[in-house]
């Protein structure tokens, strides 16, 4: 009888807390729907394009891939509004599943690999939520075939809006994306970078391309292109690139550059601060 009146107690104890964490928990949308619909249409763009037909064929694929990218956009903001709070994780792992997302199961972190959403940091409760998502997907096989889809959504008053896409810059390209410091209210910035799909050589060509992602929507702040390029990291308001120097190269002196930028004191565009080679 003691043992339980005590468990009857620590119920009660308990109870609220247990219901504070149910009426907390971000209602998930079934992507099914979603899925299927772009599960047909990815299944319609892994195609080749023929040389004969190749300006109709490329057109009625972008337009195709235009269809992959509504589709996704208004599970977004569905699934948005109806868990303006949810985690960044949980988006993610509903673009995962939305998007037909494989990982190869022998490398244990994905969490670095598309696709990606950002939640923006917000300057007070009363400023809308704003979200970066970033994904890649194929308008068509072979080389020059891969899309990059940079966008911003915005929560405000109960309900979600896609207020602007980018990622252009980056087609053909494969695709990694950082969250960088961004100066500006309810802002963040998004440096792409990857290497060039189907390419070849000693050392292939890369680019990186930074956007800033606002309730305003979408803006390419600064681009740079370099064979080898790789991103090394970020701290608070500083990144770091190493990339390689053909013309150092063919001199022999050193040719692995390491660049920083920053974007600290009001600056939302990068600027370097530092630019050396190493051996």
């Amino acid at each position: 009888m003691k043992h339980a009146l005590r468990a009857y107690a620590v119920i009660l104890l308990l109870w609220p807390r247990l219901l504070l964490g149910q009426a907390q928990r971000p209602v998930l949308l079934p992507t099914q729907p979603a899925a299927a619909r772009v599960r047909e249409i990815q299944g319609r763009l892994a195609v080749y394009l023929k040389p004969e037909t190749l300006q109709a064929d490329k057109a009625q694929h972008e337009q195709l891939f235009g269809q992959l990218k509504k589709t996704v956009a208004d599970f977004v903001v569905a699934q948005l509004t109806a868990a303006p709070e949810m985690e960044w994780w949980q988006m993610r792992g509903q673009l995962i599943r939305v998007l037909g997302t494989k990982y190869d199961e022998s490398t244990p972190d994905h969490f670095h690999e598309p696709p990606y959403a950002f939640r923006v940091l917000r300057s007070s409760k009363e400023d809308p939520i704003v979200w970066a998502v970033a994904y890649a997907g194929d308008a068509s096989l072979g080389m020059g075939g891969s899309r990059t889809v940079v966008e911003s959504y915005v929560v405000a008053n109960g309900k979600a809006r896609l207020a602007g896409s980018g990622g252009s810059e980056m087609d053909a390209y494969a695709l990694k994306a950082e969250q960088i410091s961004n100066t500006s209210p309810n802002s963040t910035s998004i440096l792409i970078h990857g290497i060039l799909g189907w390419a070849s050589g000693h050392v292939l060509p890369s680019a990186a391309t930074m956007y800033a992602v606002s309730p305003a929507g979408v803006n390419k702040l600064w681009e740079f292109a370099a064979p080898g390029l790789q991103f090394l990291g970020t701290e608070e308001s500083v990144f770091v690139i190493e990339y390689h120097d053909e013309h150092r190269h063919e001199e022999n002196l050193p040719c692995t550059a390491v660049d920083a930028y920053s974007v600290g004191n009001g600056h939302e565009i990068p600027y370097r601060i530092v630019h050396q080679f190493i051996q």
